[in-house]
């Protein structure tokens, strides 16, 4: 527990109050001061919060933060309707305090006075005790802002190096990629050997996979690729095995078709790795990978290395070669019914837990094995109620999240040459935790104890204890922490450690003042394509509906944002 001693105190709450939170609503303990905290309900739940809530409430026991009061007592709302726009009408009406959520644009609440600065929470010492204003000998000595990653903390940083100024924070690190039936893939040695070839026994050697190393080096696990996929050919003939083995590869979300366009974005980031991802957002460097025309054989050729600004930003949007090879990978998915069930991808209402539902129960229920996933590195927690049930008809040591193991798989890569660049995973959802700008200062201690709770090693790692996903801090988790969750939640810790997560933001002129265009590219609105007069805004209608392939739908992308259209829509030309 940070800094304070704990007092164990048993307390029944009663709800009333008409709080919407996630038991029912709470009596207001007048002896105490409350904060107010809201999350967003979605693929992380409030576990992870209801955690935290309990340790701060007992460690703050004894604490006073107002006159005549002691204690405090955690409201918590989870709320799903978080919208920038909303936020934007209500904060200041709001006596909700503390934000958990995403898709938001910083930069654009911070200009209207809407958040509240947290520059000392994040810079101060974590053993810094703002109730006493002195340090804690004991406790850690890092502050958050030596835990964030350098492009975070840059981001949220409207200072400078010499005065940081901090408004906010990132909440999350999440992904859009492929997720693997672990079990499935031992059970039927679907990994590569060393000779390309599949592996004849469980314990024969496997093959390096997509990083070209093996074993433990410098805190990273080379090894979680072990035997997977190196290239796309080799992960379509991983395909073709399934197949033959009667088992259908992959699976994704119907209802919403955006969910291709995302992972069609991963496997561009992990091609053109950060220096060059980046350029979408920052438009301020030079294009090496910019595509000059598309070989009979798929491979691409380059332009000149061309530098990159805020007048013709259009060109990584539209020509990027990792944005072909990524549309191509897909495009061979769909080019091939067998690899997928048709019916349910073009079904109204085959959403993400029906996608998700069948890639875990099939097995159980002895329906046709699916090997693979497209969903987010949230979908385990999203996913609790299609465990909960695989438990209640099969049993805890079957059909339980703990008993199952699934992982989240490090892309192919596009080519040969690629192999041994590492993992780059796109961050995606551009998450925030922020404070209301109208918070009433008599809670300012408050808050950044608070604040600064929610990010020690015992709060980070709890996070990936109770979601089974990560935060993107420098953080550290016991063996036996990591032993007591599912082996998705140890798997993607490891990936945490071992990959290069690209954050989707940057401090740009064009970005901060458009950054829904930017962030939310998998809602369609940088992925728009024309071909033979029709428009598209996914890769996933068009392909099945209209049978485009990867090529048309890449030149379709110049021809609707190209520089005409740029000028109109961010350069008021």
């Amino acid at each position: 527990m940070k800094k304070i001693l704990v007092v164990f105190l048993s307390l029944v709450l009663v709800f009333s109050m008409g709080i919407s939170c996630r038991r029912g609503g709470e009596k207001i303990d007048k002896s105490k001061t409350q904060l107010y905290v809201t999350t967003f309900e979605g693929g992380y739940g409030t576990a992870w919060l209801e955690a935290v809530e309990t340790r701060f409430q007992d460690a703050y026991a004894e604490v006073s933060f107002e006159p005549g009061k002691k204690g405090v007592q955690i409201i918590i709302k989870p709320e799903r309707e978080l919208t920038h726009d909303s936020l934007i009408v209500n904060l200041k009406g709001s006596k909700q305090e503390v934000f958990f959520t995403e898709s938001v644009n910083y930069y654009d609440l911070k200009q209207r006075n809407l958040l509240y600065d947290i520059s000392e929470a994040v810079t101060k010492p974590l053993n810094y005790d703002f109730v006493s204003g002195k340090t804690i000998e004991g406790e850690e000595t890092e502050s958050i802002a030596d835990k964030m990653k350098d492009l975070h903390r840059d981001y949220f940083n409207s200072g400078n190096s010499e005065n940081p100024a901090f408004f906010g924070l990132p909440f999350y690190e999440a992904t859009y990629g492929i997720i693997y039936n672990v079990d499935l893939f031992e059970e039927n040695k679907l990994y590569f050997a060393p000779n390309g070839n599949f592996i004849p026994k469980s314990d024969s050697p496997r093959s390096t996979g997509p990083d070209g190393k093996t074993g433990v080096e410098g805190g990273v696990d080379y090894s979680l690729d072990d035997g997977l996929p190196a290239t796309y050919d080799q992960f379509f003939k991983l395909c073709d095995q399934m197949v033959d083995k009667g088992i259908t590869p992959i699976t994704w979300n119907g209802v919403d078709p955006f969910y291709l366009n995302a992972l069609i974005e991963s496997l561009q980031a992990d091609y053109e790795g950060e220096e060059q991802m980046r350029l979408n957002y920052t438009q301020d460097g030079t294009a090496t990978h910019l595509v000059k025309s598309i070989k009979a054989d798929g491979t691409v050729e380059f332009e000149k290395p061309t530098k990159i600004t805020k007048e013709n930003g259009y060109l990584t949007w539209s020509k990027q070669a990792g944005k072909y090879y990524g549309l191509s990978f897909v495009d061979r998915i769909i080019s091939n019914t067998d690899y997928y069930n048709r019916k349910d991808v073009v079904t109204s209402t085959y959403d993400q837990i029906s996608a998700q539902k069948k890639f875990v129960s099939n097995t159980l229920n002895k329906e046709k094995d699916i090997a693979m996933l497209v969903d987010g590195s949230w979908w385990h927690n999203e996913a609790t109620s299609v465990f909960t049930a695989a438990t209640q008809n099969y049993g805890e040591n079957v059909g339980s999240a703990k008993a199952r193991r699934f992982g989240l798989m490090p892309l192919p890569k596009a080519t040969a040459d690629k192999v041994g660049e590492g993992y780059s995973l796109m961050e995606v959802n551009s998450s925030i935790c922020f404070v209301n700008g109208n918070l009433d200062k008599k809670k300012d201690k408050l808050v950044k104890e608070f604040i600064q709770f929610c990010h020690t090693n015992e709060s980070l790692a709890e996070f990936t204890t109770q979601t089974y996903t990560t935060k993107p801090f420098s953080y550290t988790m016991t063996d036996e922490e990591l032993k007591n969750i599912p082996y998705w939640g140890q798997q993607l810790y490891g990936l945490h450690n071992a990959a290069n997560y690209i954050p989707s933001y940057s401090k740009s002129e064009l970005y901060v003042k458009y950054a829904s265009d930017f962030t939310e590219i998998y809602r369609g609105k940088m992925f728009q394509s024309k071909s033979g007069g029709t428009y598209f805004l996914s890769a996933h209608s068009a392909m099945i509906e209209d049978g485009i392939t990867a090529e048309q739908y890449f030149k379709g992308l110049s021809e609707v944002l190209n520089k005409g259209e740029w000028e109109r829509r961010y350069l008021g030309k």
